[in-house]
């Protein structure tokens, strides 16, 4: 029982200093940028992330909403899997996305009628876009697509300029299959403008070289980086703070909380009665409703 009594008053003593910082201090125990003098980064979206595909070769260059690029454009109805997506199962050894997995297989008619166009949408939450200061893609691709931000071009890969349409076709053969050589990275800081606060889209229409390809392929991943200083205070105040107890009794504690921005976060324990500080890094990541969780143990 000692021993109990022993561990419980240790725990309750960082408790205690954890929320007398939480609760008295909220500035002083996030990085906003004066504790992290680099900035921060954010997967904006995965390189495993969802996508919203369209495989029955329809035709979806529209006129406003009825056009496959529009941010309100509606994809419900859209089957949706994990990237990488294209056909056949299998397709592509590179290691920055991988093999398409059985369940990420999109339809073709086949060699010698494979489509020509697929459609793929996926979306991602911003709240914080003044201190957005880069954002880059990596991508890995068979034949051929073209990008696009809440209806925006930001990015073409292996396809002919001008007017792109159902029915064009990469004008070579482009193998993601060929690994670390055919991993695209694209500085895409210069579309940082198309970024909206809330949700924004990513569109691609994806082609192939012609209708006797056998084989397609897409993956991307999107992020960015953010310097925390030009984060508004609200944006940077800790919010829904928890403390629970960790593994190890004796000596840990969990701490989660939310934010509002995106920034990297820091916690500074202060042993009550001394100056004595502790400095642990968060773990950031999405949640819903532009709502970003922070952990630390």
């Amino acid at each position: 029982m000692r021993r109990m009594f022993f561990h419980s008053r240790k725990i309750m003593s960082l408790l205690l200093a954890g929320v007398l910082v939480a609760t008295l201090l909220p500035g002083a125990w996030l990085t906003a940028g004066a504790q992290d003098e680099s900035p921060a980064t954010l997967n904006l979206v995965g390189a495993h992330s969802l996508w919203k595909y369209e495989d029955s070769n329809t035709d979806l260059f529209g006129e406003a909403t009825s056009d496959f690029r529009a941010k309100s454009f509606d994809d419900s109805a859209w089957a949706q899997a994990a990237a990488p997506l294209g056909y056949p199962a299998g397709e592509s050894d590179n290691g920055a996305f991988g093999a398409i997995a059985p369940g990420s297989v999109m339809a073709n008619q086949g060699n010698p009628n494979a489509y020509i166009t697929y459609y793929l949408r996926t979306s991602f939450s911003l709240t914080d876009l003044a201190g957005v200061e880069t954002l880059s893609a990596l991508s890995s691709f068979d034949d051929g697509y073209v990008l696009y931000l809440n209806g925006h071009e930001i990015d073409r890969k292996n396809m002919p300029t001008g007017d792109v349409g159902h029915t064009t076709v990469a004008p070579l053969v482009f193998e993601a299959k060929e690994g670390a050589a055919h991993e695209q990275v694209t500085d895409l800081s210069a579309f940082r403008q198309y970024l909206v606060r809330g949700t924004n889209v990513l569109a691609v229409d994806l082609h192939n070289r012609d209708n006797t390809s056998s084989d397609i392929y897409f993956g991307l991943e999107l992020t960015a980086t953010y310097d925390a200083s030009e984060t508004s205070e609200a944006d940077k105040t800790p919010k829904q703070i928890n403390v629970h107890v960790g593994d190890d009794a004796a000596h840990t504690a969990n701490f989660t909380y939310t934010t509002v921005g995106s920034v990297a976060t820091k916690a500074v324990l202060v042993k009550k009665g001394t100056s004595n500080k502790l400095t642990f890094t968060g773990e950031n990541s999405v949640g819903a409703s532009s709502k970003y969780f922070h952990k630390l143990t």
